[in-house]
């Protein structure tokens, strides 16, 4: 038997998801099997076999996360277990706690005392990790041994509730923020997959071997000054008021809602990273819910303001920010080596352009790509590669009622005759039914759609994406059928959200959500419209070599930063060549963009990867 990955619940280990990985196991004796957090067995119809012995599984879930017989993604075995003169486990049960039954055991504990507990018994075992060496077999040993895969030694710690009320947090915020996007998008009746720590940390792992880049989730809220938030008691669940009645199995109805508290202006920060591997870590500052929002809407109001382009009056607010959400998490980031930051944000930050934070030497995106996600449980965080997709450009140029956006014309012909396969549509095919239709006929992975957006205060369907034949409220998004087949990159560029207002913002950062594309990407007020296609024409150019989505804005949002994105002689320049523009465009532009107004207002919503 080969045992995969043995840890430690040591939140400094990077290395590793925390799951024992085995295909299959059969004896004919007795089998014992220890994984130090969660144990994967992967064939079926039997995953465990023992013709004359007994089996003992031994995993970390701890009450916390099931091992369950009939699903290997998380904890468990994709088949059944059958041991001498035991009735056989077949598919699908699961199991919280302990579970004896004739011969077959399944045992759980702390994942550190398992490991501690597995070592004491078998002195001299540390000494082969390094070398790969099979352990020796005698007749106090089980028939079905290990085989260790080098790995530095765990660090152990004593087992304490910290890890578990991490988890507990984890969980409240994503229960609080699933429930607020649902009930605004209008989407409680449709079923999400619960929250599950330990496999948010395996999908992360799962994009880390994928891409080469190591992500981290930052859950940035606000709790009372004396603790932990106010919580649903047990068997009575905080409803948000006037939502829907869940069905009994939707767990968005059996955790509490932020309708049930408010955050105070007297409110703490806290800020919780979450990594591939380890127990998630949490900073609470003694900041205040008024401090940190005062500040977010100073730095908006710099960067936003086109009149101070040239100014560096945005950096005060910027490198406060900076100071207090991310330098808390600085060295752990740095040990991890994480280069990628999925922030889920509490109300009234959502439009926080957070590529702009500030260390006194450089902003955030010098360092890392970022990403503005709702909800992870709201999210497919799935890898897929979109270098094989084909893009559908779509977008005008004129409008009855709205401003003109001349350049679109340069930016669709670009993207998709120069830099990517695919095909554009221009002002009088740039309609709903047009678009539905030409993906019926091919499915494009990737749409941009270069038009007037508005995420506005109120319901939903003030909200809109404008079209050539009219506005298409937020609420009939999900018409588009941009899930069947799915989409895995929208974007609108040259959108603007009401700054600030905690309706506006649930419309921005749920966007994705709303409909239905894995990711989206917008921008969070109206900007240059030269610079934002030379954004776009740099973007698609990344898009071709970067391993993620995040990563690809990331070296356009640098590219403009670095003034390697410019109007020189006629021409838009960037790093892929250029553009010869029109007179009249010539006129219009601002020449540079390397102020954040011209970049930070671009954001990854949804999936990053």
């Amino acid at each position: 038997v080969r045992l995969d990955q043995i840890l430690s619940a040591n939140s400094n280990h990077n290395n590793t998801s925390g799951s024992a990985v085995l295909d299959f196991i059969e004896s004919t004796g007795n089998v014992d099997i220890t994984a130090a957090r969660f144990l994967r067995i992967n064939r079926a119809p039997v995953s465990v076999q023992s013709s004359n012995g007994s089996v003992t599984l031994r995993h970390g879930g701890n009450g916390v996360v099931p091992f369950t017989v009939g699903n290997a993604s998380v904890n468990g075995t994709a088949g059944s277990i059958t041991a001498f003169a035991s009735a056989d486990l077949t598919p699908t049960r699961a199991f919280l706690e302990s579970f004896v039954q004739d011969n077959i055991s399944i045992l759980t504990s702390n994942p550190v005392a398992i490991l501690q507990n597995f070592l004491d018994e078998r002195p001299g075992f540390l000494s082969c990790l390094g070398d790969c060496v099979s352990l020796a077999s005698n007749s106090s040993e089980p028939a079905a041994s290990f085989t260790s895969i080098g790995r530095p030694r765990p660090v152990l710690q004593r087992p304490s509730l910290i890890g578990q009320r991490l988890t507990e947090a984890v969980i409240r915020l994503e229960g609080n923020y699933a429930n607020e996007y649902t009930a605004y998008l209008g989407l409680e009746e449709e079923s999400f997959p619960e929250p599950d720590l330990p496999k948010i940390q395996e999908d992360l792992n799962l994009v880390a071997d994928a891409t080469g880049i190591r992500p981290a989730i930052v859950y940035v809220s606000f709790v009372p000054s004396g603790g932990e938030p106010e919580q649903a008691a047990p068997g009575n669940p905080v409803q948000r008021a006037g939502a829907h009645p869940k069905d009994e199995g939707n767990w968005l109805g059996h955790l509490p809602s932020p309708a049930a508290r408010a955050a105070q202006p007297d409110d703490q920060l806290e800020v919780i990273l979450v990594t591939p591997g380890g127990t998630p870590i949490r900073k609470s500052l003694s900041v205040t819910h008024e401090q940190v929002q005062a500040t977010a809407t100073q730095l908006q109001r710099e960067v936003t303001n086109r009149s101070r382009v040239g100014s560096r009056s945005y950096l005060s607010a910027a490198q406060q920010l900076y100071d207090w959400v991310i330098a808390p998490l600085a060295s752990d980031l740095t040990e991890q080596d994480i280069s990628n930051l999925a922030f889920v944000m509490s109300p009234g930050l959502r439009s926080l352009p957070v590529s702009v934070l500030h260390d006194g030497e450089g902003f955030l995106i010098e360092r890392y790509s970022v990403g503005l996600v709702p909800s992870v449980s709201l999210t497919d965080l799935r890898y897929v590669d979109v270098r094989n997709s084909e893009v559908l450009a779509m977008g005008a140029s004129d409008f009855e009622d709205q401003p003109e956006l001349p350049a679109v014309p340069i930016e669709l012909t670009t993207i998709a005759e120069q830099l990517w396969p695919g095909d554009f549509l221009l002002n009088e095919t740039f309609t709903p039914e047009r678009l539905i239709a030409r993906r019926q006929e091919k499915p494009y992975g990737i749409v941009p759609l270069a038009t007037h957006g508005e995420f506005n205060a109120g319901q939903i369907g003030n909200s809109y994406i404008q079209f050539w034949d009219g506005r298409l409220g937020l609420d009939q998004v999900r018409a588009l059928q941009l899930s069947n087949p799915p989409v895995e990159l929208m974007v609108l560029s040259a959108c603007r959200t009401a700054i600030g207002n905690e309706e506006a913002e649930l419309g921005f950062a749920g966007l994705a959500v709303q409909s239905g594309v894995k990711t989206a990407m917008a921008s969070l007020w109206k900007v240059d419209d030269i610079g934002t296609a030379g954004l776009m024409t740099q973007f698609y150019t990344s898009l071709r070599d970067a391993p993620i989505k995040a990563e690809a804005l990331r070296q356009a949002q640098l590219a403009m930063l670095n003034g390697e994105i410019t109007v020189e002689n006629g021409k838009l320049m960037w790093s892929g060549g250029d553009i010869d523009l029109p007179p009249e465009l010539v006129a219009l532009s601002p020449g540079a963009f390397d102020h954040p107004f011209f970049w930070s207002a671009f954001t990854i919503i949804g999936s990053p990867w």
